[in-house]
């Protein structure tokens, strides 16, 4: 594993880089060939909370598969709530998590232009200003939560709040230990280059 200290200058704990379960070694060679790298929290949380790694998984797992809502949903609100919470880890695992399922860079990158852009659709904007309501006023308003029902069903809009909800959670647990962007949009980026000529 590579050293940590250019990526995540601000780390608390040291990153432990011998798991302590077969488990955790089988998730780490896993996602390094997925994501081409171990991602931190392996090496500082789940390191040293073992316990924590199946819930966490197939919590992972149910907001991928679990979820009736639109795919692009799926990936732009953790995106957006990492972004306005500050968390760099989280968003840039995000982000990189978008492009890998094959979601525009341009669509991403228009979410500063949330309230302007065409790229966003009636329902998808209703979902994120939802979203970005309930991340900066831990609430929404009647009138925000009114929006939902236009597009969505109940089931959804209570997959929403979750999703919301389990976001705000990761990046509860990523900033104070001080983890930050591991670069995976840049691998990702680099997988679509390597790609790119086959594709043509």
């Amino acid at each position: 594993m590579s050293p940590t200290t250019d990526v995540h200058p601000g780390l608390r704990l040291a990153p432990i880089d011998r798991p302590p379960t077969l488990l955790l070694r089988l998730v780490g060679f896993i996602f390094r060939r997925r994501f081409g790298k171990v991602m931190m929290p392996l090496r500082v949380l789940h390191a040293r909370m073992p316990g924590y790694l199946w819930p966490y998984l197939w919590l992972i797992r149910f907001s991928e598969s679990g979820l009736s809502l639109p795919e692009a949903i799926r990936h732009l609100v953790p995106l957006q709530v990492s972004r306005l919470n500050g968390c760099d880890f989280c968003a840039d695992l995000h982000e990189a998590v978008a492009l890998d399922a094959g979601q525009p860079g341009e669509l991403l990158a228009a979410l500063d232009q949330l309230e302007t852009s065409r790229r966003f659709d009636d329902r998808t904007r209703a979902a994120l200003r939802y979203a970005t309501e309930v991340t900066r006023d831990r609430n929404a308003s009647d009138e925000t939560f009114d929006a939902l029902r236009v597009h969505f069903d109940e089931r959804q809009i209570v997959e929403l709040v979750w999703l919301v909800a389990f976001t705000i959670q990761h990046n509860l647990i990523a900033r104070p230990l001080g983890l930050q962007s591991d670069g995976f949009c840049d691998l990702a980026a680099e997988r679509a280059r390597r790609q790119l000529p086959a594709a043509t």
